[in-house]
């Protein structure tokens, strides 16, 4: 099973967890913040810089699954074919008419 994040398709959970931290900001609202992906989720810690307290709160980020692009280029490829198909039909049909 694959995992979707930013359009972007990763193969584990691990690693979904590792993309999504390093996605994390710097600093929010006066707060340093550091991200760590865990077996869990992703750890966010929160430091006051002023008074250096801390506050930790795991995330599990959500695990959206990949869609089927095979089924994609397998349409795409059928609209192509119709295409030409129409276009030879076409071209018959103005042959036909010129005689």
């Amino acid at each position: 099973m694959t995992y979707l994040y930013k359009e972007r398709c990763l193969n584990t959970v691990e690693e979904l967890y590792q993309f999504f931290a390093a996605d994390c900001p710097l600093v929010s609202n006066g707060y340093t913040v550091t991200c760590a992906p865990t077996s869990m989720g992703v750890d966010i810690t929160l430091t006051d810089p002023v008074t250096t307290n801390t506050f930790t709160q795991t995330v599990v980020p959500p695990a959206i699954t990949c869609p089927d692009f095979i089924g994609d280029a397998i349409e795409l490829s059928w609209l192509v074919v119709g295409v030409l198909v129409s276009a030879w039909g076409f071209r018959v049909l103005y042959n036909m008419v010129r005689k």
